[in-house]
């Protein structure tokens, strides 16, 4: 191995081993700038214990370790002064822990791409780590394939009422939970973090968090869009309603509930197969259909533009979902080798082969004739995230949600609860790394909250410690397995959590920040989670689909993975 093949950025995103042994690391063959490959094994620079002395697990190819001043010429200072780096801003984006079909799997990978586009151009364009992180989950609220924003699940009354959070360096935030009516939630909650820097009169605290018509409110009075209900409800989330009222009403004898007033009840479309998969949880069980137009960065969609769709047949060699195009003409996002080897999708720059319309005339989507393994749909748990570290070095976190389908009015989910879905440890000013963890979760939000899920697995990336059988701290400089022990032995095994009749389940995305450089890490217990990172000195973004081992399905046991970007 030689010490100058460094990438530009991370070079890996692998899996590690769960609680049942090693997993094969897996590759993928980096490019430099020149073009040439790198062509370092992970495995080649891992010793027995799959870490690597004195840098810990994530490595891009190379060993950085810090050297002393004999390193340096005879003039260290004018070597040191030459040899500093350049800034290097990043972000990392989720779209929601759960089942992600393979069909729809590029629909997603999409999101996070895109998301993570607008955030580092946000950055480059001088805007901070917040800033970033409210423009990228803006976007995710705009995506009509995610449970936030516009179009997220409603409540028993048919309404929507959002959560969202947003974290700066300093660990200080401002949360929005179970707020109706605001266009954008996460802009909101950036108002609030924003506000609650100004003195108020009379030595009055600014608020962190509001809810319900307290928060509605402060965004009418703060220049927060605020729309009718009607605005914020899709055709999709209106069915999914719809059938889990029926159902409802038939397990309680209830009297059937009517639209809330002012809603608007568009054409309605027919995707049956999509509905009967809808459960009360987390999940947002349906995507856009196999070959569909879908655009990247608006939900909404008028009566016009859904009349003007045709039904769609699927043939078997049409595989290749359709992307939309980034509206600046970038490329698709570069793909990552899956998870494990019998998962590896293809690129999503990888040509589709177009679908053929229907003859038979009329604006319903019809999923009849597609092949069966082409049927399956997403069951996502609500929360998106992202992360970003800015040229300056700041970090910051944000979550936003629609929440758990069929909710009582005013439940509030964890995308709202600092600590629950969103965390962050600010760095010492004694720390000469300078280490601070930003950390944001996904899930069945009562587990996690239980739990308090997002700082505990922040705080153990920043101490690298994992739980002891006798509950007491053991130290492990091994950051995914960090995060597989947290999964098992801090989440699922807590009293509050274990045998309890739903599944908790769970998807971390989670940064640790050290003057040696950037390390993403990811793990979950659900079927697939999907990723992206962004560094500024890649071409475009990382993304992944974490899958678990068919051998793993039913087992909950959790995978993680990860990768380190340089500074």
């Amino acid at each position: 191995m030689e010490g100058d093949n460094k990438s530009s950025s991370g070079d890996s995103l692998f899996s590690d081993e769960s609680a049942e042994g090693p997993v094969e690391p897996k590759y993928r063959v980096a490019e430099r700038a020149d073009g040439k490959s790198h062509g370092n094994r992970l495995d080649d620079i891992f010793d027995d214990n799959g870490s690597v002395p004195g840098n810990g697990l994530f490595i891009s190819g190379y060993y950085d370790g810090c050297g002393s001043g004999e390193d340096f010429g005879g003039d260290m200072v004018m070597d040191r002064l030459r040899s500093k780096p350049r800034p290097v801003a990043a972000i990392f984006v989720h779209a929601g822990a759960g089942f992600h079909s393979h069909t729809n799997e590029e629909y997603h990978l999409e999101a996070c791409s895109r998301a993570a586009q607008l955030g580092m151009a946000k950055m480059n364009a001088g805007g901070s780590a917040v800033d970033a992180v409210v423009e990228a989950t803006k976007c995710l609220e705009d995506n009509i394939i995610t449970n936030a924003g516009v179009g997220s699940n409603l409540c028993l009354d048919g309404t929507v009422e959002c959560d969202a959070t947003v974290v700066d360096h300093n660990g200080r935030s401002g949360a929005v939970g179970a707020c109706s009516h605001v266009r954008y939630p996460v802009m909101l909650a950036e108002k609030i973090l924003l506000e609650s820097y100004k003195v108020l009169a009379l030595r009055r605290i600014s608020p962190i968090l509001l809810v319900g018509e307290g928060a509605r409110q402060y965004a009418k009075e703060h220049g927060i869009k605020v729309v009718d209900n009607e605005e914020m409800v899709t055709i999709n989330a209106r069915d999914r309603w719809e059938k889990w009222t029926e159902e409802l009403r038939k397990a309680t004898g209830s009297p059937r509930h009517s639209a809330p007033s002012g809603m608007h009840i568009p054409g309605r479309l027919d995707h049956s197969a999509a509905l009967s998969t809808g459960t009360f949880n987390e999940g947002q069980p349906d995507s856009p259909q196999h070959g569909a137009d879908v655009p990247c960065t608006s939900k909404k969609r008028t009566e016009a533009a859904i009349a003007s769709r045709q039904r769609q047949s699927m043939t078997p060699e049409a595989q290749g979902p359709r992307l939309c195009n980034v509206s600046n003409g970038s490329p698709p996002a570069k793909r990552i080798r899956s998870m494990e080897p019998n998962l590896v999708s293809s690129s999503l720059n990888a040509p589709a082969t177009p679908t053929q319309p229907s003859h038979t005339s009329g604006d319903q989507l019809d999923r009849a004739q597609a092949p069966q393994d082409m049927v399956s749909e997403d069951e996502i748990y609500d929360t998106v995230g992202v992360i970003a570290i800015d040229y300056q070095g700041h970090i910051a976190a944000a979550s936003s949600s629609g929440g758990i389908g069929m909710k009582h009015r005013g439940r509030v989910g964890p995308a709202a609860l600092v600590g629950i879905g969103t965390a962050v440890i600010p760095a010492d000013e004694g720390d000469k790394y300078g280490t601070t963890v930003a950390a944001v979760t996904s899930g069945t939000g009562e587990h996690m909250a239980t739990s308090m899920a997002a700082y505990k697995c922040a705080e153990r990336l920043y101490l690298s410690t994992v739980r002891g059988r006798d509950g007491s701290d053991v130290p492990r400089d091994n950051e995914t397995k960090i995060l597989t022990s947290f999964i098992d032995h801090d989440f699922m095994a807590h009293p509050g959590v274990q045998n309890q009749e739903s599944r908790p389940a769970i998807g971390i995305m989670a940064v640790k920040k050290t003057s040696r450089g950037y390390y993403f890490t990811f793990g979950h217990n659900t079927e697939s989670f999907a990723l992206a990172s962004f560094a500024s000195t890649d071409k475009e973004p990382l993304c992944t689909m974490s899958r678990v081992p068919e051998t793993r399905h039913g087992r909950h046991r959790p995978v993680a993975g990860g990768l380190k970007i340089s500074i």
